[in-house]
């Protein structure tokens, strides 16, 4: 198959071909095939006995987890065994892929750590990585990239789930207010626009507590070891997972 992996999407746009049936009331057999220009590709995407139906629902694959390549152009048609012979008819529109192509990327940053039982952060140092995030993120919205950020807040595993629950939430809530009057700033929109703001831009920014549930990890090595006290000391901090894509025309 001329099939790319680099452009197989795991959840394609559904794609309905319409089938309008004239006369041949004797149908024994229906086949509808994709075919590429070069014959290289020719696959079967639904067959059956009797009279076809109105509509059939495609996902463009090709096969178990192949999909059309781009930039090569299809025909559609369909087969008929009828009491009269066989039949063949085809689409009056070919089949042609363009991909989109785009950027995208996950950054995970450290904000700010905290000692035990408290929602105030040990130190200033860390939380000034917000101003420059925030700087970054506006930046990007001129770029037309479109963004997500969600600021999570984490304990070490002492003390009651409810706790830690509400401790953790209360971690990354204090931070997210602060990135909220950063983007604002740089944005140049009052504070009370700034969800209107991030809306227009294809943007979102919010916070979750997630207690203990989520240890330090760094480069798939959990460096949060509950059972140490320095892994519980590293554990009690704010994060930031920021996504971020664009499309290239």
């Amino acid at each position: 198959y001329p099939v790319s992996e680099q452009w197989k999407d795991p959840e394609p746009a559904r794609n309905v071909i319409e089938i309008r049936r004239k006369g041949f009331e004797n149908i024994h057999r229906w086949k509808i095939v994709v075919e590429s220009e070069d014959r290289n590709l020719v696959h079967t995407i639904a067959n059956g006995s009797g009279i076809p139906p109105d509509s059939i629902v495609w996902d463009w694959s090709v096969g178990k987890d192949r999909f059309l390549a781009p930039n090569n152009e299809y025909g559609l048609h369909i087969k008929l065994e009828t009491a009269e012979g066989n039949r063949e008819y085809f689409a009056n529109e070919k089949i042609h892929l363009v991909p989109r192509q785009k950027i995208e990327a996950i950054e995970n940053m450290l904000l700010v750590e905290f000692v035990f039982d408290e929602s105030e952060p040990l130190s200033k140092y860390l939380e000034r990585r917000l101003f420059s995030f925030a700087e970054k993120f506006v930046a990007r919205v001129d770029s037309g990239y479109s963004q997500s950020a969600e600021i999570q807040g984490h304990t070490d595993n002492i003390g009651s789930e409810r706790r830690n629950t509400e401790l953790s939430s209360q971690r990354a809530n204090r931070e997210y207010f602060i990135m909220r009057k950063f983007i604002a700033y740089f944005a140049d929109v009052p504070v009370d626009k700034l969800d209107k703001w991030l809306t227009e831009h294809d943007c979102s920014l919010s916070y979750k507590g997630y207690a203990s549930e989520k240890p330090y990890t760094l480069r798939g090595k959990i460096l949060g070891d509950n059972s140490s006290s320095y892994g519980r000391n590293i554990n009690r901090r704010v994060t930031l997972e920021y996504h971020y894509e664009k499309d290239l025309k």
